[in-house]
């Protein structure tokens, strides 16, 4: 392409829209804005351009990196648009303060932010939402009507398969409440839990001040635990007994009677509660939720309860709302075949070498052909069939596959490629190694520690040097691991020069390229044959298997299987 073509281009995480999809996004804006007004939402539009003060502080700070800053003639700081709630209750709060309560809103418009840093989504920096939000009234009953009304939104889409996530952010307070965390570390929780950041959690546990290491561990087992209380009914039974605590038992109590008065409307069918979901944007005080499909790696949309924002404005109210994301719902509708429906197959990204091996035997001990996995050829995208476990199993009876089509896709990858895959929904499931987790830092669920493997991510050097260099202004630290080296020596409070490096890591130090080197290591033989020792053991480090957090919700049995068979020992 030539320089001058190259021009013609727009910006990076911006896109045309051409002649048929500005067709089609201009129906799904008319249908939904239709719908809106004809439930009493009233359309609203706010500036592209809004003070830097909105975003600055309280319930409405939005992170200085994702946001777009411009300059007035004066020389003040304005900032566009990267949020659409926070100008809303901003107008409801000035223009509209005159109206009383319910005030009922909708806005079909573009946000413009900066990814949150580690972020790994798929979509543009232009966001075209299309919302509502509802002002004045804080009793279960308002919760319901803003829920039904986003069924009822994506349905009026033409959304056939789509599920309604529903949580309750009270809860996970409560438990921070009852941990004794002071607020700076019990906000920091609940960013590192939504961001399934278990290295992150680990360090921060280590830094917090808890009054004993039985207590540590206790909150690292429920904030583990957390993102698999979801399901039916049965999940908030499971969170009852998990905490005891007040603002927990508030919390549930609230959820059920929300998720009581969508059942009564026969809307149950489109639920889902999860307790795991702690949104980290810091307005969201009571229930949150989120719209999945199956036809999607990501949600296409989310919304809860923000009573904190509007009291911030000076006009304390109850505030709850929704927001859709219109690129993703269209991308959804337009994957979505009416005679198909979401493909039933499970994929399975695996790790090639070793723990592509094992993961193979895992799976035939439970009754899977993995022969053209094992003999793959070229091909990059095989087939295990499930054949039954024989051994366990009558003579002459049939058992039934636990799999969609009774078989599982799989597909080998690199390990580095496996978080990618899994995170885009491109593959429901993956098997791979913690350290590659840690280091890509994916929001996806970590179902189960296989056992195979085994090693540790240590810092390594030499120990005669290692007191000199670490003294160093610049300690120097080769690694195939950078953001997990960057982390780690971050909490320690210690400046390092990073030297990025793809293999044969212990040549690093012995060429005095570094200082030290950040890696896994097994039997440290290799260290010992070249002078190095380990200095410091940052944590063991297994295969693990993860899951798409949409997989999980949308082909919960398939997944259960497959955990249920990588249980299995040979």
């Amino acid at each position: 392409m030539t320089e001058s073509r190259a021009l013609w281009l727009p910006p990076q995480g911006f896109a045309d829209t051409l002649p048929d999809d500005y067709a089609r996004a201009a129906r799904l804006r008319e249908r939904l804005s239709s719908l809106f007004a004809s439930r009493g939402y009233a359309g609203i539009g706010t500036p592209l351009i809004e003070p830097r003060a909105l975003f600055q502080s309280g319930p409405g700070r939005m992170p200085e990196s994702q946001q777009w800053k411009t300059y007035a003639p004066d020389g003040s700081i304005l900032v566009i648009r990267p949020d659409n709630t926070t100008p809303a209750v901003r107008l409801a709060c000035s223009r509209l303060a005159h109206l009383p309560p319910p005030i009922r809103l909708h806005y079909i418009q573009t946000a413009l932010r900066y990814p949150s840093p580690g972020a790994t989504g798929v979509g543009g920096l232009e966001l075209h939402q299309a919302g509502v939000e509802m002002l004045g009234e804080t009793a279960p009953e308002a919760d319901a009507e803003v829920i039904a009304l986003a069924i009822e939104a994506l349905r009026s889409a033409g959304l056939e398969s789509f599920q309604i996530d529903i949580g309750q952010v009270g809860f996970f307070k409560g438990l921070m409440e009852e941990a004794g965390l002071a607020e700076a570390d019990a906000e920091r929780m609940r960013s590192l839990v939504e961001a399934k950041n278990t290295l992150g959690i680990t360090l921060a546990l280590r830094d917090a001040a808890l009054p004993s290491e039985a207590e540590r561990s206790r909150i690292a087992s429920r904030l583990q635990t957390l993102p698999t209380l979801f399901g039916g009914i049965g999940a908030m039974n499971d969170a009852r007994r998990m905490s005891g605590h007040p603002r927990c038992r508030a919390a549930l109590d609230n959820l059920d009677a929300v998720y009581a008065l969508l059942d009564s409307r026969g809307l149950s069918q489109y639920l889902s509660i999860d307790l795991g979901m702690v949104h980290a944007i810091n307005y969201y005080t009571g229930i949150v939720f989120r719209g999945l499909t199956g036809h999607l790696g990501q949600p296409l949309l989310s919304g809860g309860r923000y009573d904190d924002l509007p009291a911030a404005m000076g006009r304390p109210m109850g505030a709850v709302g929704f927001g859709i994301e219109l690129d993703q719902l269209l991308t959804a509708l337009s994957r979505e075949l009416p005679e198909r429906g979401v493909d039933p197959v499970l994929t399975l990204a695996v790790a090639k070498g070793r723990l592509a091996l094992e993961a193979f035997g895992r799976l035939e001990a439970a009754g899977m052909d993995c022969s053209e996995a094992r003999n793959p050829g070229r091909k990059l995208i095989v087939e295990a069939r499930y054949v039954g476990a024989s051994s366990t199993r009558p003579e002459g009876s049939a058992q039934e596959s636990p799999y969609p089509g009774g078989r599982i896709r799989l597909m080998l990858v690199k390990p580095c490629d496996v978080p990618t895959y899994v995170d885009h929904g491109v593959a429901d499931a993956g098997v791979v190694g913690k350290d590659t987790l840690m280091e890509e830092n994916r929001p996806l669920y970590e179902l189960l520690d296989l056992g195979i493997g085994k090693c540790r991510l240590c810092v390594a050097g030499s120990q005669e040097r290692s007191g000199e260099a670490a003294q160093a202004a610049s300690y120097r630290v080769a690694t195939k691991y950078p953001n997990i080296a960057r982390e780690f020596f971050a909490r320690r409070g210690q400046p390092i020069q990073i030297i990025p490096l793809g293999g044969s890591v212990e040549l690093a130090p012995l060429a005095g390229l570094s200082d030290a080197i950040l890696d896994i290591v097994e039997s440290g033989g290799t260290l010992k044959a070249n002078g190095l020792a380990v200095l410091e053991e940052i944590c063991p480090v297994s295969a693990r298997l993860v899951v798409n957090r949409v997989s999980l919700k949308t082909k919960t049995a398939a997944v259960r299987a497959l955990v249920k068979a990588l249980e299995a020992r040979e």
